[in-house]
């Protein structure tokens, strides 16, 4: 299946080797109403979209493939097809994952306030486990450990 070729990164350069892959993966998203798959069952014809905009997408955000993909004509008028009225959300998302991931706009995380490591252990283990979260925000990881943020409602605490 060609997602499973594109969400790895060492695959991403041989299927951008191939002059059919880009076309193969527009032409998957059956845009057209002359398409001779346009007959489909609708769920059959809305998950092909899915699956083929979810490539566009993977391959988007992988640096080697943005100019390939920006220089093909299709791309991006198929892409914004897509965004705008596409068969599922899912596909409608990804399209507009893809999109921006193409565009010239700069991408900026914000991380203030999130968590990157999360600690989860046995209760017998508190004081060992207490000891590495201190360990671990020394050397400058954030973390989320219940013993210093379970503060007020758990549900909120845990979001």
């Amino acid at each position: 299946m060609a997602l499973e070729l594109c969400i790895s990164d060492q695959n991403k350069p041989l299927l951008l080797a191939s002059p059919d892959f880009i076309p193969y993966l527009v032409d998957a998203l059956l845009l057209d109403e002359d398409h001779p798959r346009a007959g489909m069952k609708p769920e059959l014809k809305t998950w092909c979209q899915t699956h083929h905009a979810e490539c566009l997408a993977q391959l988007a955000v992988f640096e080697p493939a943005r100019d390939p993909l920006r220089q093909d004509p299709s791309v991006i008028p198929a892409l914004e097809a897509v965004a705008e009225a596409g068969l599922s959300a899912e596909a409608r998302q990804y399209a507009q994952a893809a999109l921006l991931a193409l565009s010239d706009k700069q991408m900026v995380v914000d991380t203030s306030g999130q968590m990157h490591v999360m600690i989860s252990y046995q209760w017998d283990h508190q004081g060992t486990m207490e000891r590495l979260n201190e360990s671990l925000i020394r050397r400058g990881h954030l973390t989320w450990f219940d013993l210093t943020n379970m503060k007020g409602s758990t549900m909120d605490a845990m979001r």
